[in-house]
């Protein structure tokens, strides 16, 4: 029986350190997987628990490996524990840091302990050990990348190539697919660049457009995570350029014949510098020895490296700020009619396709022809989707200007490499004379009774015989009141207007009644660029349909029937044909999923109507 209060005394121990422990920053850290091949990521964590949002712990690159951070979220818990009757409540933010970590050299590496600081104290995790794998040597399949041109301006197209190069086939196979291998397990092909999202401060059009011309049924390669959902499972895309016929060395001094595939894609930088796109990475199975056999193939391509210089230096003109690509450029001024030293606005604007960020206002204070004319004041800019506009408030000097001049700006053009200067067009103005009061003007008043100013050297009251006649003119008693009471009530009208407004944007059904339409046409726009018909998947058309008006309605979209849709659309009193369709079409979705044929599959356009027609009713009705 002793035993019994020693056991009850350690466990309130440990208990009560626990408590303890969780007032203390807690550090962990975790990866993926302790080896992988150069050219491939691991993904790497930092956990990181305390009653307070914990600051990011900072890496250092190491030779060979790069330590990329990704993203960081939080998370809060709580827990509650019971002992002799005494109840115990903790409470901490769980803050995760995610990472990517690039493999450039093969070797063993020690991530270091992640550390952060709290209230002057450190606190560190564990450090973690990996170990990078040398890409294997093999005579069956071979990465290039190459970029044309290699050295080019902001805005100047180039086009990265990646060719896959595969052994053929020996003997009377010759004619048989180097890829028939895979035709249960595709090669992966990883493309950086390829990806959907075009790499930072660079442009290109989708890769969808391109890709999907090469959509195969038999043989190919997966890219990336690109594949096309079917009725009930996700299928990787099969992607097959044609190939053409080239002769290989490969690493034993041996010449072979090969089928080189072809994937390029063409981009435009924003900003100068050097740019590493990556590395293109193979894993698969392929066909090869004699007799032939099933061989698992890693290969990495080279790095992707593109240099984006500035604009050159040679016969660069004085008016250039900066612009690289194609623009145009206006000016104008107002009022057209002005006295001399009255305000007038100016206005420049450049639009068109290039550094836009980089573009500055042109230098007037250095322009004779507008300093002469103008007294000008600093510029305010303005940016917009593809342009600038320059402000600047001005001031006629003399009632001889006649016009705003034209204004020079210049640009670099990397498409015909070279510089180009133009100038805005002159905009007629007319300045008058500033006005001058006479004595009688500034004297002179619409309320004065008649009367003439009697000149006394004595001074003002000698002329006046009560202080009374020296009253003001101004408005009375009423008029003021009158005027308080309007702006009093017009400050209660916007100050409601704008708590209305607050309350209205606050509001989450509101919110989500707001993004419905545009939520759906995006989850059909997404469904339909990675469709290889134009019909589509049954719970994709459900989901997006049952979304819409869950949205609306501010309702759970999971488990929305077509019945439930038919009476809820009824109750807002929604069109009875429009209702008729909507519900028809998710029906003919429950059709196909239990067992209907692949042609009732419903069509893009016919979700398309139902969704613009739904949206438009349900709008007017929510």
């Amino acid at each position: 029986m002793s035993r019994i209060p020693i056991l009850t005394f350690c466990l309130f121990s440990q208990l009560t350190l626990f408590a303890v422990a969780q007032d203390e920053p807690q550090v962990l850290s975790n990866v993926d997987r302790d080896a992988a091949y150069v050219g491939q990521t691991l993904e790497y964590t930092v956990t990181v628990r305390h009653s307070a949002p914990s600051p990011q712990p900072e890496f250092s690159d190491i030779d060979g490996i790069v330590i990329q951070f990704d993203q960081q979220h939080s998370q809060q818990f709580s827990s509650t524990f019971q002992f002799n009757n005494q109840v115990r409540r903790q409470e901490y933010i769980q803050t995760q840091f995610d990472y990517t970590i690039v493999l450039n050299e093969s070797g063993a590496y020690t991530i270091p302990s992640p550390v952060i600081e709290v209230d002057g104290q450190k606190y560190s995790g564990q450090e973690r050990r990996i170990t990078v794998l040398a890409v294997p040597k093999q005579n069956v399949v071979k990465l290039e990348t190459t970029v044309t041109p290699q050295v080019v301006y902001p805005m100047q197209p180039f086009t990265v190539s990646l060719k896959v190069t595969v052994q053929e086939l020996p003997g009377k196979d010759a004619d048989v697919s180097p890829l028939i291998v895979g035709r249960r397990s595709m090669p992966l092909l990883s493309i950086p660049w390829l990806e959907e999202e075009a790499p930072e401060y660079m442009t290109s059009a989708s890769p969808l457009n391109l890709l999907r011309r090469l959509v195969s049924q038999d043989d190919g390669f997966a890219i990336n995570g690109y594949a096309e959902r079917r009725i009930f499972q996700q299928i990787r895309l099969r992607f097959l350029p044609e190939f053409r016929t080239v002769k290989w060395q490969d690493n034993d001094g041996n010449e072979t014949t090969a089928r080189e595939y072809t994937f390029k894609r063409t981009f435009k930088g924003s900003r100068t510098g050097q740019f590493d796109l990556g590395q293109v990475t193979l894993n698969g199975e392929f066909a090869a020895g004699e007799p032939l056999a099933r061989i698992p193939i890693y290969a990495v391509s080279n790095r992707t490296l593109v240099s984006i210089t500035g604009a050159p230096t040679a016969d660069r003109p004085p008016s250039w700020t900066g612009g690289i690509g194609s623009f145009q450029i206006s000016s104008n001024i107002s009022p057209r009619t002005a006295s001399v030293g009255d305000p007038m606005t100016l206005e420049f604007v450049v639009r068109g396709a290039g550094t836009v960020d980089d573009l500055t206002a042109p230098n007037l204070s250095e322009m004779a022809e507008i300093t002469g004319k103008f007294r000008i004041y600093e510029p305010t800019e303005e940016s917009f989707e593809d342009g600038r506009r320059f402000t600047w408030s001005v001031r006629p000097l003399s009632e001889d200007v006649t016009e705003l001049p034209s204004l020079e700006y210049s640009w670099f053009d990397p498409q015909a490499e070279k510089y180009v200067v133009e100038s805005t067009a002159p905009v007629e103005i007319k300045v008058t004379a500033a006005a001058s009061l006479s004595d009688t003007e500034i004297i002179g008043s619409e309320n004065s009774e008649g009367g003439e100013l009697e000149v006394n050297e004595d001074g003002l009251f000698p002329n006046h015989s009560s202080v009374d006649q020296l009253r003001a003119n101004g408005p009375g008693r009423l008029a003021w009141i009158s005027s308080w009471c309007t702006m009093i009530t017009g400050y209660l009208l916007v100050s409601f207007g704008i708590r209305v407004h607050r309350n209205r944007n606050r509001d989450p059904a509101q919110i989500r009644r707001r993004k419905a339409l545009g939520r759906a046409q995006e989850s059909l726009n997404m469904i339909t660029s990675t469709a290889s018909s134009d019909r589509l998947s049954p719970d994709a058309v459900t989901r997006i349909i049952s979304g819409l008006i869950a949205d609306h309605t501010n309702r759970p979209e999971a488990g929305m029937t077509s019945r439930d849709a038919r009476q809820v659309l009824t109750e807002l009193g929604v069109d009875s044909e429009v209702t008729g369709r909507a519900v028809e079409l998710m029906e003919r979705c429950d059709a196909v999923r239990y067992g209907a044929s692949v042609e009732e599959l419903p069509l893009a356009e016919d979700c398309q109507a139902v969704i613009n027609e739904l949206g438009a009713e349900l709008k007017a009705k929510c």
